[in-house]
């Protein structure tokens, strides 16, 4: 069975996540319904929820730098998931695959 479960970065107590969810999870919505918080909306099998992977995301503000140095990564590895407005603020997550 298919379902949607809801992630929640706390921007004021980190910019970045480590998360495990199921092989195969695809995330389908990014949006703050809180101000200071960025929530992804993921959908998956609730079946493979034994198979699960760990899963690298950040979130970077507009105008400011995008690095790598926190996870020593390359910027190639970097992929947008999404776009949301927090009040005049913009964020912007990001995967690192």
């Amino acid at each position: 069975m298919r379902t949607i479960w809801k992630y929640t970065l706390n921007l004021q107590e980190s910019t970045d996540a480590i998360i495990e969810m199921p092989f195969g999870a695809k995330i389908v919505h990014v949006a703050s319904q809180q101000s200071g918080r960025v929530s992804f909306w993921v959908e998956y099998d609730i079946e493979n929820r034994k198979d699960l992977i760990v899963r690298h995301f950040q979130v970077f503000g507009t105008g400011q730098e995008i690095s790598a140095a926190l996870n020593n990564w390359s910027l190639n590895d970097l992929q947008h998931i999404g776009t949301t407005l927090d009040g005049d603020l913009v964020w912007h997550l990001y995967e690192w695959r």
